[in-house]
């Protein structure tokens, strides 16, 4: 418990400290009326009534809240129906959004990967329950672990935590470079578990970070490799890849903290510390078709499917994440339809420097939703998340 309570001072600390630095200089308003500028794609005019409808909720929200912009796609009985993005992709040079802008996608990398894991499942390249050691070698406490565990936070990894003599002191926002997947291992590796594997949940971003090396050991590929290849490829994705800080970043929207209405740059960042965790770039139309791919049988088979959305750890101890499964959450909202029907989801926040994105699939339906903003998250305010379910409840009620 001693332990428990003195990593969660720690971490306060981190962020405490970021904080604090963050408060020192101006901030600047975000012009006003930016929330007019539109762009779209994929209309299906069948649908027009219900794409102006959503357009209305993320113009408000645009104003109401201060975000510079939103990029939001939809897709309705398995096929996509809009894309569009509301706002300014750069507020310093009056950038109009682009849907093509590309956003962080935060822990929405995580149902990316797990995708990515369960192609290997079906293959026969990798097997989720045999100890991970059996792929490496000699991994402190791969005897024990599996890629299973891995994916659904019950390996005992821990999460990003306060690193005293470094600046930032909290890992979240890390600006070093790891040129590959096994050099960031050793931010964790020789740390000790939270608890013994398979006894508990802990969500963990290095956890995802230690599968996709596991991943890359199994395949003889690269991580980047088996984006490309597992899900990009054959999804036929256009603005989908790894955040490199080397590669030519301008096609991604501006990333800023807003406080009140006004915006400031956010500090520079590296995600090579986290990609299979957190260091996806995409856009929302990219991730429709994600959601879409994973109730497709010719792309993972129904035994993958299950894997990715059978919760794996129902304990209390996950709250709020008590239904995550291999890479997604499985719920039963109240809210999405009436308040005496549930509607099964699966889906995935992300939250990153700049950027916040979610992912929601209603299988039911055919209906997935994804809304990526170029804003670091603030409580208070509205979130990718809430706006995913807002548009997912009005899709839901033209339908039905």
């Amino acid at each position: 418990m001693s332990q428990s309570i003195f990593r969660s001072w720690r971490s306060q600390i981190g962020y405490f400290c970021v904080e604090m630095s963050d408060s020192i200089g101006s901030r600047k308003a975000i012009h006003t009326n930016h929330e007019r500028h539109t762009d779209e794609d994929y209309a299906v005019t069948a649908h027009q009534e219900l794409i102006d409808s959503v357009i209305s909720i993320l113009q408000a929200n645009a104003r109401d809240h201060g975000l510079p912009s939103i990029s939001a796609s939809f897709s309705v009985d398995n096929f996509l129906v809009w894309s569009g993005a509301i706002g300014l992709a750069s507020i310093e040079a009056s950038q109009p959004a682009k849907v093509t802008n590309l956003y962080r996608a935060g822990s929405v990398s995580k149902a990316i990967t797990s995708i990515i894991a369960v192609r290997l499942v079906d293959r026969g390249i990798l097997n989720l329950d045999r100890p991970i050691n059996q792929y490496l070698g000699n991994y402190p406490n791969g005897d024990e672990i599996t890629s299973r565990m891995l994916g659904s936070h019950t390996a005992g990894i821990r999460h990003y935590q306060y690193s005293f003599g470094n600046w930032p002191p909290n890992e979240f926002f890390m600006n070093k470079q790891f040129d590959t997947v096994e050099e960031s291992l050793r931010i964790f590796k020789h740390d000790d578990l939270l608890f013994a594997p398979g006894t508990g949940f802990s969500y963990s971003s290095y956890g995802y970070s230690l599968l996709s090396f596991v991943m890359e050991r199994a395949s003889g590929r690269s991580f980047s490799q088996l984006l490309r290849e597992e899900i990009v490829e054959p999804l036929q994705l256009t603005d989908t890849r790894l955040d490199v800080a080397s590669l030519d970043n301008s096609d991604q929207a501006q990333y800023y903290d807003v406080k009140d209405k006004k915006w400031r740059p956010t500090r520079i960042i590296n995600l090579s510390s986290k990609w299979a965790g957190g260091g996806v770039v995409s856009t929302p139309t990219d991730l429709v078709k994600i959601g879409l791919s994973i109730q497709d049988e010719r792309y993972i088979s129904p035994e993958a499917q299950n894997i990715l959305v059978t919760p794996t750890y129902k304990d209390h101890d996950a709250g709020a994440l008590a239904g995550y499964s291999f890479g997604w959450i499985t719920n039963s909202k109240m809210n999405l339809l009436t308040e005496d029907k549930h509607v099964t989801t699966y889906s995935h926040a992300g939250s990153s420097v700049g950027a916040d994105s979610n992912l929601l699939v209603i299988p039911a339906f055919g209906v997935v939703v994804a809304v990526q903003i170029n804003r670091s998250p603030r409580l208070g305010s509205t979130s990718a998340e809430l706006l995913s379910d807002d548009i997912g409840r009005l899709i839901l009620a033209k339908l039905t």
